[in-house]
């Protein structure tokens, strides 16, 4: 009987141990996830990727799968074809449709039929030195020092303004000779507005953190629309073209929008021939150039908004009255054109002076 129980006892164990390493072997392996193999890696003369447009890139293909023989390498702009070459080093001119960062991407297809991409980006700076646009003061004009300017309008006589600042923001419509209000329209107290742009009869004006902006009706100023735009953290300065809202963020992209239902369309990255240039505040489109005040900068830039390429700088250095050259807040800010006769009107945020100017 005692060897009956030492033999069941016996018998459970094993049978315990056994059901144990068959649980254990059918726990799922876990397989790490592995990279693609690279089967090559390329090389240009620049480490940082940074090129002028129309520069000259020198392209290094190395091999790094010995037993791999490359048939061809097709290169390629923001997923656009542009060139096919079958050797391991060439030189290409390549000439982005925008400025800025761009995707370049290498194909090689291999003999035995297979194939292995490789991207980086690469930022290509503007090939234009920006020029000095030189002016003439033709006259100014008064300016309301309650209006914190965020964007500026004119027509007709009539200089419809955008003001910020929190309990402060209003849409105002003044005369351009004497500055007597018009019409004015307040704005939330938790809303900051920014820029404003007219097109069909409407004014759009945008807000600084809310990102929400309002249509209005150019006459009586009564709020039609609201909407959204998700796309941008931040609203700073806004014009119209022929068929479409620019806006800026306070970096350096201006960003495209439906006039329809201000949905997002595009953007393009400024850069001048150094730098990106940062900081784009109001916007005005002139005879297909794009006019952008520099926050915290006493330059305005004129820009290609094809291209994001600066084509040149106005230098408002000796405009600023010497009160606001030291003020951090009241900064150039407000840029309007008078279409009859192509003049330009620039203030600031609390200036009471408008200038008239002339671009030479």
């Amino acid at each position: 009987m005692r060897f009956l129980i030492i033999f069941i006892l016996c018998f459970s164990i094993a049978c315990k141990n056994e059901s144990k390493k068959v649980k254990e072997s059918s726990k799922p392996i876990s397989n790490k996830i592995e990279r693609p193999k690279e089967y090559f890696k390329v090389k240009t003369q620049s480490q940082i990727n940074t090129f002028a447009a129309n520069e000259q890139i020198n392209f290094d293909i190395s091999l790094i799968d010995s037993l791999q023989q490359i048939d061809s390498i097709q290169i390629f702009l923001n997923d656009n074809p542009l060139h096919v070459e079958n050797q391991l080093r060439f030189s290409l001119t390549i000439n982005p449709q925008h400025v800025g960062k761009n995707k370049i991407t290498c194909t090689a297809f291999f003999r035995d039929g297979s194939n292995s991409s490789k991207s980086s980006y690469f930022t290509f700076l503007s090939d234009i030195d920006p020029k000095n646009i030189e002016y003439s003061l033709i006259k100014t004009h008064p300016h309301s020092t309650d209006h914190f300017t965020q964007g500026i309008v004119y027509e007709e006589g009539f200089l419809y303004e955008g003001t910020g600042e929190f309990g402060f923001s209003t849409l105002v419509k003044t005369k351009l000779e004497t500055s007597e209000i018009i019409q004015s329209l307040s704005l939330a107290s938790n809303r900051f507005g920014e820029g404003i742009a007219l097109f069909n009869n409407k004014i759009v004006q945008i807000t600084y953190k809310a990102k929400e902006g309002y249509v209005y009706d150019k006459t009586s100023f009564e709020k039609i629309w609201k909407f959204d735009y998700p796309y941008s953290k931040e609203g700073w300065g806004l014009t119209a073209t022929e068929s479409e809202l620019l806006m800026s963020n306070g970096t350096n992209k201006i960003i495209s929008l439906d006039t329809s239902n201000f949905s997002f369309l595009k953007e393009i990255q400024v850069y001048d021939n150094k730098t990106a240039v940062n900081n784009l505040n109001e916007l005005e489109y002139i005879d297909g150039l794009l006019y952008a005040n520099i926050w915290m900068d006493n330059r305005i830039a004129q820009i290609d908004p094809k291209t994001g390429k600066v084509l040149g700088y106005i230098d408002c250095t000796q405009l600023i009255p010497n009160r606001y050259k030291s003020h951090h807040s009241h900064v150039l800010n407000g840029i309007a054109v008078i279409p009859k006769n192509g003049h330009l009107l620039l203030t600031g945020k609390r200036w009471d002076i408008i200038y008239e100017i002339e671009l030479k």
